[in-house]
């Protein structure tokens, strides 16, 4: 069991339009409700000024722990888009247009918790939210997706066992695995709902390849907890609960 603290970074993020790929999508780009680990890892990079290809490695060395919690997303808009293979120096557009459709999050809006046990990225991360830099511009999920943000505040999380006995709210998106036991909140007078993610992509080798996927779940609602009964480690952060994939 987990028995030390750590610091966390909790900070907003949103924007117009948002879109998280999935992997198993065909000839339509479906988007994942909220952005997967692998996403907030990238995000994290561009703060930095990582490049694609080292910030994984760079998160995994310094023990890096990412939670992300749904504040709210309005709608969904479904549209079709000309694309263009901008690779080989093909961006003239002599190989011609792919039409794909696209799925897109609206006015989404999430709160992601980060903690990172290096304390100089730490600090530097800190000094980035709290002053609105970035290296690289930060969007949601692609390039003219651009994105706002606003750091919370600091804090301490401290890890908390949970004995399966008692209905727990989480302030925060929970991964379905890594628990002794997880299941549906039991209070018969509570209205809950939930939203499974299938899939999700957790983790990612250096070479862009994911190495580990996990099914998510949350309540899709704004303002809503995830409300479920548990029985392993998550971890408190002045009285609100969260889970780090």
């Amino acid at each position: 069991m987990t028995t030390s603290s750590r610091k966390v970074l909790a900070f907003d993020i949103w924007g117009q339009m948002g879109h998280f790929r999935k992997y198993y999508g065909t000839s339509s780009a479906m988007t994942y409700s909220i952005p997967p680990p692998t996403t907030v890892r990238g995000i994290i990079g561009a703060f930095l000024g990582l490049e694609r290809k080292e910030y994984n490695t760079f998160l995994d060395e310094r023990d890096t722990k990412i939670s992300v919690y749904p504040v709210c997303v309005k709608n969904r808009w479904y549209t079709t888009l000309n694309i263009i293979n901008t690779k080989d120096y093909m961006w003239r557009g002599e190989v011609g247009h792919s039409q794909v459709n696209y799925e897109f999050l609206m006015d989404p809006r999430f709160r992601v918790y980060l903690s990172v046990r290096d304390r100089k990225v730490h600090e530097t991360l800190k000094y980035y939210l709290g002053t609105h830099r970035s290296v690289y511009d930060i969007s949601l999920g692609l390039t003219f997706c651009l994105a706002n943000y606003s750091l919370r505040g600091e804090y301490t999380a401290y890890p908390e066992y949970l004995n399966g006995e008692n209905d727990v709210s989480f302030s925060s998106a929970i991964p379905m695995y890594g628990w002794d036991h997880l299941g549906p909140a039991l209070d018969s007078g509570a209205d809950y709902t939930y939203q499974k993610e299938a899939r999700v992509p957790i983790e990612m080798d250096p070479d862009r390849t994911v190495r580990k996927y996990g099914d998510v779940m949350f309540d899709p609602r704004e303002g809503h907890k995830c409300t479920v009964r548990a029985k392993g480690t998550c971890w408190n952060i002045e009285d609100e609960h969260i889970v780090f994939f």
